[in-house]
């Protein structure tokens, strides 16, 4: 595509305006429509509980998802310290706002350290579980809700992920599927990465030899999901005194499917909101009440600085051996 010479020029800037535009427009056209009045009411109204319930949740789910992690990491490295895993996990965790960036970081700290192979395909497993336990539970919670109270689109959305993660999973563990893809790469990719992912494809396949380690880490990825949309459960029943589980089946894991999908903002921001706005619709709750749950959302995204804590340890110990 040829841009003009000025857009080109000016492209990096443009596109970060535009990054800005997509997380803030969305979030003032929500809060715009909030009613001073209504909403310091919608605030008496929720349960005292709610922010640390919140709190409990989010970082139960970032301590059992580095425990999942540190389990595949064993299949293989059987030495590798939970400590130091952990320490990766939470690091990854507080240097990004971006998920799929903290994955990186933490891969990245502990590829230097131990088999670069393992690390990046214990990641890459861990992902596609993630998605596609999200999109199995998203398929059950819609199986469970009236259909005609649905935005449009929104079962083809759900089925249309489905089967995306499905083919996705064959394609990760199917050399027959994913060898097309293999040949394509090997001749479009430089030399150095082209070796690092057959590295990485080989590494992957040798995890079908651990079939004891991918079932519990499926199952594993299933309880941690469920913990962290109950989580979402219990803060709409907080906001609302409405306990809409079914609700939060079909519609978070779409919302975090699709937040992934695109990132175009930090975790999501811009993305998550107008979603969140259509569940809260779907739900038949007030605009007052979806303005708390999104500065709820804010409050356990500013949780993740939770794992600056191996930082804060370091120090201390510094400043004790430096006495």
């Amino acid at each position: 595509m040829n841009f003009h010479p000025i857009v080109k020029k000016h492209w990096p800037t443009i596109k970060t305006v535009l990054r800005y535009a997509v997380a803030i427009v969305p979030i003032v056209w929500i809060f715009s429509q909030i009613n001073p009045a209504r909403i310091l009411v919608a605030l008496g109204h929720t349960k005292w509980w709610t922010a640390p319930v919140v709190a409990f949740y989010v970082i139960l789910g970032m301590y059992l998802q580095g425990i999942r992690w540190w389990l595949l990491l064993k299949a293989f490295i059987p030495e590798i310290p939970y400590s130091l895993t952990m320490r990766a996990h939470f690091l990854g965790i507080y240097y990004s706002p971006n998920n799929a960036i903290q994955e990186v970081v933490r891969t990245v700290l502990i590829a230097n350290k131990y088999d670069y192979k393992i690390c990046w395909s214990s990641t890459w497993i861990a992902k596609i579980f993630g998605m596609l336990v999200l999109a199995i539970l998203s398929v059950y919670g819609l199986l469970t809700l009236n259909k005609s109270g649905l935005p449009q689109g929104f079962a083809q959305s759900t089925i249309s992920a489905f089967a995306l993660l499905i083919l996705m999973t064959v394609l990760t563990f199917s050399r027959r599927t994913s060898r097309p893809i293999m040949k394509v790469l090997r001749k479009i990719a430089p030399q150095g990465i082209r070796k690092a992912i057959e590295n990485v494809y080989e590494a992957i396949h040798e995890y079908k030899s651990k079939g004891r380690v991918l079932v519990f880490s499926f199952i594993f990825t299933m309880f941690i999901q469920m913990i962290l949309i109950a989580g979402v459960a219990f803060l709409i029943y907080g906001i609302t005194s409405s306990f809409q589980l079914n609700s939060c089946l079909a519609f978070i894991p779409l919302i975090e499917i699709a937040c992934v999908a695109l990132p175009i903002t930090p975790n999501g921001i811009g993305i998550r909101e107008p979603l969140s706005a259509l569940m809260f619709k779907q739900m038949g709750l007030s605009v007052e009440q979806l303005g708390i749950y999104i500065a709820m959302y804010y409050f356990a995204f500013s949780l993740k600085l939770v794992g600056g804590l191996p930082l804060l340890c370091d120090l201390i110990k510094r400043r004790k051996s430096e006495r």
